[in-house]
């Protein structure tokens, strides 16, 4: 175990290089596990839910 700030600095490293690493292949996995139907509709409605942010700032500055 490493002391004091050198220990700290070392922990919080390896702890973002492994959820940076495991973040992405979590999701690959998930993408790959989910049927073809599921894409095909969130690609439908991603784009409305887009939207939304962009149209509560239009009706806060009207």
């Amino acid at each position: 175990m490493l002391p004091g700030l050198l220990g700290v600095l070392t922990g919080a490293t390896l702890i973002g290089v492994g959820t940076g690493l495991i973040t992405p292949l979590g999701f690959a996995a998930l993408a790959a596990g989910t049927p073809q139907e599921l894409h095909v509709r969130l690609r439908r409605t991603r784009p409305a839910a887009g939207l939304g942010p962009l149209l509560a700032l239009r009706r806060r500055a009207a």
